[in-house]
This record gives C-alpha cells, sequence and structure tokens, in this order.
C-alpha cells in the first residue's frame, strides 16, 4: 500500500472517531471543548503549585536547620554564661565569708552589700530572675525571695556532682506566674575559708527566667505551633500552645529515642516540617514546628485566584 494510501486511510479513521461528535450539536460540542480546556489548565495549575510547594518547603527546611543551629548556639551560650557567673559567686571570697557568718548583726550588713554586687551582676543580663544562697549553718539569702522554690529541689541539688539544672518550673514572681529553671551547684570553702577547712558549707541557685533569656521576642502565643519549644526531660514543653493537642505531641517527640527523634511531618495532626536537637547541657531538647498551612499560605491565595480566573475566562469565552 502506498503512503498516499496510508494517509488517506488514516485520515479516513480519525474522521470515524470524530463521527459521534460531529453529530451532536454545535453547544455540546462547544462545552466539551472548554471542559476539556479547563481540565487541561487545571492540571497545569495543579503540577505547578505541586512543584513550588516542594520547593517551599524543601527551602524552608534548610533555613530551619540553619536557625536551628543558630537558636541553639545561642541557648548554649547563655547556659555556659549562667554557669560562669554561678561559678564565680560559689568561690567569691565575700560570698564565702556571707554564707559561714555566724553573727546576725554582721550577716545584715554583709547582706545589704551582697544585695548590691548581685544587682550590679544581674544588670544588662535579661532573664536572671533570682540568685540564692543556702549554707550549711542556717544562713539563708535570696535577692527576690525564690528561697522556698529552691528548698523543694534541695535533695536532687546536694546529691548533684556537677551543675544541677531543673526541668521547667512555674513560679510565682511579682504576682505573675511565670516559666522558670534552676541551676544550682555545691560551694566547697576555698582555701581563703581556713575556717571551714575545704569542707562543704552549702549551695548556690540562679532562677532564671525561660522566656526572658533563651526566647526573647521569638515566642508566639497566638498561632499554634509555630517557632520554637524548649522540651525538658520529664515532657514539659516551653511555650505551651493554644492546642492541647499539639503540646502534648511536642512533649512526646522529647522522650522519643535518639535516633527517631530528628525529623517529622506532623504534631498534634498539624502537618509541618519538625525538627528537634537535643541541649546536653541542660538535659532537655529544643524542637521547630512549621505548620504547612502557614508555610504555603500566600501559595494557595495565589492558586485559588489562579483557579477563579481561569475558570472565569472560560466561561466568558463559552
Amino acid at each position: 500500500m502506498s503512503p498516499w494510501n496510508d494517509t488517506i486511510l488514516a485520515a479516513t479513521e480519525g474522521d470515524a472517531r470524530l463521527r459521534p461528535l460531529k453529530k451532536m450539536r454545535i453547544q455540546t460540542q462547544i462545552m466539551i471543548a472548554v471542559t476539556g480546556i479547563l481540565v487541561i489548565m487545571l492540571m497545569i495549575i495543579y503540577f505547578l503549585y505541586a512543584q513550588t510547594s516542594d520547593i517551599v518547603i524543601r527551602n524552608n527546611n534548610q533555613y530551619a536547620e540553619e536557625t536551628m543551629r543558630k537558636f541553639k548556639l545561642g541557648l548554649s551560650q547563655k547556659v555556659d554564661e549562667t554557669s560562669q557567673i554561678m561559678l564565680n559567686l560559689a568561690f567569691d571570697p565575700f560570698v564565702q565569708k556571707f554564707i559561714t557568718q555566724n553573727d546576725p548583726a554582721l550577716l545584715y550588713e554583709m547582706g545589704k552589700e551582697l544585695d548590691r554586687k548581685i544587682i550590679s551582676l544581674k544588670a544588662g543580663r535579661k532573664g536572671f530572675e533570682d540568685i540564692v544562697l543556702i549554707g550549711t549553718n542556717g544562713v539563708r539569702y535570696s535577692l527576690n525571695g525564690g528561697i522556698e522554690y529552691v528548698r523543694q529541689l534541695e535533695t536532687e541539688i546536694l546529691n548533684s556532682r556537677d551543675v544541677y539544672v531543673s526541668g521547667l518550673k512555674k513560679f510565682n514572681y511579682g504576682n505573675n506566674l511565670q516559666t522558670n529553671m534552676v541551676f544550682a551547684q555545691n560551694m566547697n570553702a576555698s582555701e581563703m575559708n581556713k575556717a571551714a577547712g575545704g569542707t562543704r558549707i552549702g549551695y548556690i541557685a540562679v532562677i532564671v527566667n525561660v522566656k526572658a533569656m533563651f526566647f526573647d521576642n521569638d515566642v508566639s502565643d497566638a498561632e499554634a505551633g509555630v517557632g520554637f519549644y524548649l522540651i525538658d526531660r520529664f515532657g514539659k514543653v516551653f511555650p505551651e500552645t493554644n492546642s492541647p493537642d499539639i503540646t502534648r505531641s511536642i512533649g512526646d517527640y522529647g522522650s522519643q529515642p535518639e535516633g527517631e527523634r530528628k525529623r517529622g511531618n506532623s504534631i498534634g495532626g498539624v502537618k509541618g516540617a519538625v525538627q528537634i536537637q537535643k541541649l546536653d547541657q541542660i538535659e532537655a531538647s529544643v524542637l521547630s514546628f512549621f505548620p504547612e498551612e502557614t508555610l504555603l499560605a500566600v501559595l494557595n491565595a495565589v492558586r485559588t485566584r489562579s483557579i477563579v480566573i481561569v475558570i472565569a475566562a472560560l466561561v466568558l469565552m463559552a
């Protein structure tokens, strides 16, 4: 058979396939054509949206990793600063003399000098809520009245060989219930304090405001789940979200084995980018969560407008 005959045969077969369509009313044919165009356009929009969504989420994951690294570094620096301040005070000759003093009158005068020293130390540093000294001879000192809060943790502090760090604790300061952490360490007499003979003379504790020290203005009180979270070794979470399910799920992440807690894709049923890293210094973890709905909010609006424009244009064309 010649090529010319093949062409005629193909045209005949194509015409046969289109014959049912040609038998339809012209309006029906137009509607079928418009519907086909509409489906194709919607598929293109959906494909572009899916591709763009993947790019946005992938870029956000890279951004979240970098932000997490910076957040963790900043938190570690503040923990180191707190530990260093506590260590310096613990071996300060004046502080050692104060905590081993037995003369009430002299304690009163020394207490005023200690107030000035600690207030000067706190100046310009965010989050230092209180500094507490408790001596083995019964001496008690607190800048802002947090002795009883610290005494609740005394057994754990005394049994700690290194710097003790509590979990997240809610204390009431100035009629304001806030989330705090307690750093503490035992105090041994320095060589200059010959009277104590190098024995344990008490302990020092620093109470820090978690929000002011570690989060500054990064805490989101409104939108459920967005941002960074601190999870202590008991599964308590700061900040608490407006959604109990999200808060509970974040706490559960902190108790997962190390190999299973690097990254997830949902919290409390809310889909999003989840990353978590351990903070050995304070026996806690830091978690970042960015809901997918938040990441794609602008993209969703563009997709909706595109669909509306395509449908309107095709209706007018029809």
